[in-house]
């Protein structure tokens, strides 16, 4: 496989099918989680509605609902970077080649910025509360 006049040795696409597995076991874990949380922010939406404080678990749906839909975003990125990246190795395509090192470099755009977002909100978190 040639890509702008590199060639791709042996041990280089051993690790881009490396990469392919573990994106595609990133993007199951994370589909699974992002479904039990939104399972469970469906049962804390159903459960005690009639309690002294409703909000309180219309709040906590809220925030694990979130929890959710923040996973999907680099699940959906890892699933996809997986696909085109096998697509590319099988069929030593350029076109899905391009567009699996899209989606790599979009994942972890957005894992890492996720990362320092979380990390700032727990430092103001801890320095507030």
């Amino acid at each position: 496989m040639s890509v702008f006049d590199i060639q791709i040795s042996e041990e280089t696409e051993g690790q881009i099918r490396s990469l392919i597995k573990w994106s595609k076991i990133f993007a199951i874990i994370g589909f699974l989680f992002m479904s039990f949380f939104a399972f469970v922010s469906i049962l804390f939406y159903w459960s005690d509605i009639d309690s002294e404080n409703p909000n309180a678990n219309l709040e906590l749906c809220a925030v694990i609902m979130t929890i959710s839909v923040v996973l999907f975003l680099p699940s959906l990125l890892a699933y996809r970077l997986s696909r085109h990246l096998k697509e590319a190795v099988v069929n030593s395509t350029q076109f899905h080649f391009d567009l699996g090192l899209k989606y790599t470099a979009n994942f972890f755009k957005i894992v890492v910025m996720s990362i320092f977002i979380f990390i700032i909100i727990s430092y103001l978190i801890i320095v507030f509360i």
